[in-house]
């Protein structure tokens, strides 16, 4: 049977996936466009085949907080063997915003077409030599679950915190942690999932 590697491109651009499906043509490379983990299980593991994600991250913040809330909840997934097999992640986009809190992921050099498909081929047949990442994976507490929910509602800090019955304090202290743990590096992060970045189902991330 032919060998046909899976590439899980994690990007709304349609014409970055039709520029990823043209360069990797010769190949035995599949790219399939997902927006959340979850989906990844609809593809069956083979121990024949390797597979990658590639997450993009670029300078559009509500893009970007949309790829890095997939790596977040990607490791909660992992960590809970709802993503079994061998799955190599790794980044594209604008390095030089988003590298501190990527979770040490690798990064696609990006010099010339020919270097991205060498990188992607040569990790895809040699996955073990692509940096694990570092950040533990934490999921969210049933408190930080509805402040998240309501922060994505574009609720206020007063509304949330009269609905859980809570002072404005508790809500700010965990949304803190909250971000923390997703690897949000401040409120205009979170803010950027409010503002369409959450297109992504977030249901059981913490459970």
């Amino acid at each position: 049977m032919l060998k046909q590697h899976l590439i899980f491109l994690v990007s709304p651009c349609e014409y970055l996936h039709r520029g990823l499906e043209s360069l990797m043509s010769d190949s035995p490379v599949r790219i399939i466009r997902v927006s959340r983990p979850e989906e990844i299980t609809a593809h069956p593991v083979s121990s024949a085949d390797n597979r990658l994600v590639l997450v993009s991250l670029p300078s559009m913040l509500s893009t970007a907080v949309a790829g890095r809330m997939f790596l977040w909840r990607l490791s909660v997934l992992r960590s809970q063997g709802a993503i079994p097999g061998r799955l190599s992640c790794l980044l594209m986009g604008d390095r030089k915003r988003w590298d501190d809190p990527a979770g040490g992921y690798d990064w696609l050099p990006c010099r010339d077409v020919l270097s991205v498909r060498e990188t992607l081929l040569r990790i895809l047949e040699w996955p073990e030599r692509l940096l694990r990442p570092v950040r533990l994976p934490l999921p969210l507490s049933p408190r930080q679950r509805e402040i998240l929910d309501g922060t994505l509602a574009k609720k206020t800090v007063s509304q949330i915190a009269r609905e859980l019955g809570v002072t404005d304090r508790a809500v700010f202290a965990s949304r803190r942690t909250l971000m923390t743990k997703m690897g949000l590096r401040n409120r205009m992060d979170l803010m950027g999932l409010a503002d369409g970045g959450a297109e992504m189902s977030l249901e059981r991330s913490g459970r």
